[in-house]
């Protein structure tokens, strides 16, 4: 175990002593730094386009703070050293997005929208029946300084961002939806000035805050000037961020280590440095927290009990988001939609990725994609008896110590009165028991059962999901053998984007600001990412969602959407649950947005105790 430890009293108070030269000997500029962003109005919209109005200067607690100490952050896995936003796959964006660098927008505790480097924007119906939407950005916004001066943000580096992240090749989860957003046919980009930015579509469009925003979208902006110096392959080295924190060491498996950003023009933090410690094994975060090693980290329900037990540790704060976190089971090899023309360009399909490639080997998929077909009954069938013989009530007590809910729809996790006006919280499905299972089996063409693949991944960045364990002592008893295959989910995640994924993957998901956000992203052809299913009904009905602006009007297709997902099991939640972070005695409550908490975020705003 390498565990970086520097809270060492003289360096301490040698950034002590820095500050306070520093806050004293120089004069602050109007434009270093603005409100925090939880005080920031909501962003504006529908009104006459603007100049971004000059930031203000720090308030003057803020400047003259001196951050102290350091932060510990323990997890299963830090992501990848990739600083170019084309080249980042997931885990690597979970921390640029969170750390060192920022998005368009940001959220509030309540999820609303706020700025963050967009100050505001507006919009505009065009005589030629073309819509704009006018970028203001931040002004008065410097990035890191390890590598060298880039000035300030500006309206080229969110031009470049934009076409970074959707060029041709790009990993990045969001380059489908940014391609699409920005780069449509008939769309155009365009520099009004340096802090202006004019985007014109054939149609207006709610989902740019979206895929934006700060923690529930990773599309952070980049510095145009430091690409345009060192190159693309030297870029996906350096990270060049605007955030409150930035990165100062790393070293590929073990730690990276952040320094706070003295008079940040948001929010200057608390702590002189944050370290992000890979630690792969729980039982390592565990010990590492139980001795004061890590200030938090990210653990199993049995850890967190274990933490509470634990009578030396009695000065332990919880952070707890009731019902934040869904567990669920993605269902692979489901590509009915292998003639979409994202395929024949942008998403080309690996070999294998069809359904008829797949479909005599995989019991759950269908060798026709219709429906209403007798091939699509008996795929359908298997997929009953995966999803009936799971016990949730059991998982919720032996995972979540009987503090969960059993689910049986996905999307709708953190919007339960929505779910509850479309009737999607009474739907469920039959526990099904060993001979009903078995005789379902049968009449499906498997009367011995069959083999299935169980991925078990580092889920969240927490460690190996251990309910594929509980699941798949379930299904062994009718006939159903999970082959566990253990690996990185850095590994098995080009699978997914070139849809050759088989078998099954338990995963969890937070709360997104609409169902829609995650139906548009992970059950369509045309982004890089997907849960393992694509079928021209559920991306018809998605595509309608895309284009239905009455807010009111969308929850009902997204409802549709959900009980398609429900009645066709191609994915199967088991239960919801809440998050809980434990921290230690160094740090405090904080406000954090309840998008994707199970990375946590805010980390800026962590207060010493």
């Amino acid at each position: 175990m390498n565990l970086v430890r520097r809270k060492s009293f003289l360096i301490g108070a040698f950034i002590l002593i820095l500050a306070l030269i520093i806050a004293c000997g120089e004069e602050t500029s109007p434009d270093a730094a603005t409100p925090d962003a939880t005080d920031a109005p909501a962003v504006a919209t529908a009104t006459p386009a603007a100049a971004a109005a000059e930031t203000p200067a720090p308030a003057p607690d803020d400047a003259m703070m001196a951050p102290s100490g350091t932060l510990d952050f323990g997890v299963g896995d830090i992501g990848a050293e990739v600083y170019l936003i084309a080249n980042e796959a997931y885990q690597a964006t979970v921390y640029n997005g969170r750390v060192t660098h920022e998005h368009m927008f940001g959220s509030d505790v309540d999820g609303n929208v706020i700025p963050r480097l967009v100050a505001s924007f507006e919009d505009t119906d065009n005589a030629d029946g073309t819509w704009s939407r006018v970028f203001n950005m931040q002004r008065g916004v410097k990035w890191h300084d390890r590598y060298g001066d880039w000035g300030e943000f500006n309206a080229d580096d969110f031009i470049f961002s934009m076409e970074n992240v959707s060029t041709e090749g790009s990993v990045h989860t969001n380059s489908g939806r940014i391609r699409g957003l920005f780069y449509c046919d008939g769309c155009s980009v365009e520099k009004i000035d340096e802090y202006t930015v004019k985007l014109t579509r054939p149609e207006p469009t709610f989902q740019i805050e979206w895929w934006n925003l700060m923690p529930s979208g990773n599309t952070t902006l980049r510095s145009a000037r430091h690409y345009e110096a060192v190159g693309a392959e030297t870029a996906s080295t350096q990270s060049v961020g605007t955030g409150s924190f930035q990165l100062m060491e790393s070293l590929a498996d073990d730690f990276k280590r952040a320094e706070a950003v003295q008079g940040h023009w948001r929010k200057t933090p608390e702590f002189a440095e944050f370290i992000w410690h890979q630690m792969a094994e729980e039982s390592t975060r565990l010990a590492n927290f139980l001795t004061g090693d890590i200030d938090t980290g990210q653990f199993s329900t049995d850890s967190i009990e274990a933490i509470k037990g634990d009578s030396s540790v009695e000065d332990t704060e919880y952070l707890v988001f009731n019902g934040a976190r869904l567990r669920y089971i993605h269902v692979h090899a489901q590509n009915y939609y292998p003639d979409h023309p994202s395929h024949e360009s942008e998403f080309p399909l690996g070999d294998g990725a069809s359904y008829v490639d797949t479909c005599q080997v995989q019991a759950w998929v269908s060798c026709d994609p219709d429906v209403n077909s007798d091939e699509w009954a008996r795929a359908l069938k298997v997929r009953q008896v995966l999803a009936g013989t799971i016990d949730r009530q059991k998982m919720i007590n032996s995972l979540a110590f009987g503090e969960g809910e059993p689910a049986y729809t996905f999307g709708f996790m953190g919007h339960a009165a929505r779910a509850a006006q479309f009737g999607l919280d009474q739907l469920t499905w039959p526990f099904l028991s060993e001979a009903e299972a078995r005789e379902m089996l049968e009449e499906a063409g498997h009367p011995d059962g069959f083999e299935i693949e169980m991925h078990l991944t580092n889920t969240g960045g927490a460690g190996v999901d251990t309910s594929g364990e509980v699941i798949s002592g379930m299904w062994r008893s009718v006939g159903i053998e999970a082959k566990h295959v253990v690996q990185p989910y850095s590994s098995f995640r080009p699978t997914i984007l070139a849809r050759t994924a088989k078998g099954v993957r338990p995963d969890e998901q937070g709360v997104a600001n609409e169902p829609l956000r995650y139906y548009a992203t992970f059950y369509v052809a045309d982004n890089v990412f997907n849960f393992g299913i694509e079928h021209p009904e559920l991306q018809a009905l998605i595509d309608k969602a895309n284009v239905t602006y009455d807010i009111e009007e969308r929850w009902v297709v997204s409802a549709e959407i959900g009980k398609w997902l429900h009645d066709n099991i191609v994915t199967i939640p088991l239960y919801e649950e809440s998050a809980t972070w434990p921290l230690g005695p160094e740090i405090d409550r904080w406000d954090v947005s309840p998008l994707h908490i199970e990375w946590l975020n805010n980390w800026e705003y962590v207060p010493h105790r």
